[in-house]
């Protein structure tokens, strides 16, 4: 059975920074099963850190975790409104940690910052 490990929403936790020509986003959550869909028990935790530049459309996040009970086969960003199931955005692909850099198209901003992106990792 395919046990995945997920962040309930990128965008959940996001905060609010300043720099002088952009807001920049801070990117700040942990990941464990209970965010899954439906909720998994596991010992798997993780986190997840970046940021979102809303003028270059950057996004640069740093994935993190331990405690997988299988090995690691992958890790993507999905696209899917809290508490459901959504298709894969970005591949972050095996290992850990894994860091991911992306421009992402206005569509796709609108979607992270309406918190419809979240992030799973992925084990046997």
């Amino acid at each position: 059975m395919k046990r995945h490990l997920k962040i309930a929403s990128v965008a959940a936790l996001l905060s609010l920074g300043a720099s002088s020509m952009a807001f920049v986003w801070t990117i700040d959550n942990i990941m464990d099963g209970s965010q899954e869909n439906p909720p998994i028990n596991t010992p798997a935790v993780g986190s997840i850190v970046g940021t979102y530049d809303d003028v270059s459309n950057m996004l640069m996040i740093t994935i993190s975790f331990k405690d997988l009970l299988a090995p690691q086969t992958a890790a993507h960003v999905h696209r899917g409104a809290r508490g459901t199931n959504g298709g894969i955005v970005f591949d972050i692909g095996v290992g850990n940690p894994k860091d991911l850099m992306v421009t992402l198209t206005e569509s796709q901003e609108a979607e992270l910052l309406s918190k419809l992106f979240y992030v799973n990792v992925h084990s046997t």
